[in-house]
């Protein structure tokens, strides 16, 4: 039974790396979508001046969506894996008693790091997604008024600066993201460290 635990444990360092790898990978996804809100954002400072704008233009909203979506999914994945790994050191912990091991505390400290900043990055995710949505929204209000009147200059203004918070939120969740995938490459460091340790015990 033991030797099971072992095996267990056995396979953190390897999932961490799956999860550093996978992290590397959502950096780019989270700055394309910032990318592109940021090229909606392009044209609804056209829009905002009265300015004309084409069909490819309006393919920005859809595709920073779509972005955002990939990036949210892929960081659920991530924790999920992160959370297996955690998991099966915990349980490695409660049968041997590590907790008063330095390199055991350190992993613990690294990996409530990493978890911690892949919870604001996905909190980051979800508001540019809401904020994204909610310009979309404004937008579709700013149709019901005449071109340039009052009322659209007001709404199609109301769907810039709800596109700016979701620009705002996408930044977060691109830093977020970067200090999630410095912690588990330390997190990884220290896996090493807890299973070399793990050969001292019987």
């Amino acid at each position: 039974m033991e030797e099971d635990w072992r095996d267990l444990a056995g396979t953190v360092p390897g999932t961490l790396m799956l999860v550093a790898d996978g992290a590397t990978g959502l950096l780019e996804t989270v700055r394309t979508a910032h990318r592109k809100l940021s090229a909606c954002a392009r044209v609804l400072r056209i829009l905002e001046t009265g300015g004309a704008i084409d069909a490819d233009d309006l393919q920005e909203a859809p595709s920073a969506r779509a972005s955002l979506d990939d990036a949210r999914s892929g960081l659920v994945r991530l924790r999920e894996l992160h959370g297996r790994a955690s998991h099966a050191l915990d349980l490695y912990d409660a049968l041997l008693g590590l907790e008063d091991e330095p390199r055991w505390q350190r992993w613990e400290r690294h990996s409530g790091e990493t978890s911690r900043h892949a919870c604001h990055a996905l909190q980051g995710l979800r508001s540019a997604t809401s904020h994204l949505l909610a310009s979309r929204n404004a937008l579709l209000v700013a149709r019901s008024f005449p071109h340039l009147s009052a009322g659209w200059t007001a709404w199609v203004s109301a769907a810039l600066n709800l596109l700016r918070l979701a620009m705002w939120a996408s930044a977060m969740a691109m830093f977020a993201t970067r200090q999630m995938l410095d912690a588990v490459k330390v997190e990884l460091e220290d896996a090493w460290m807890v299973f070399y340790l793990l050969d001292r015990y019987p």
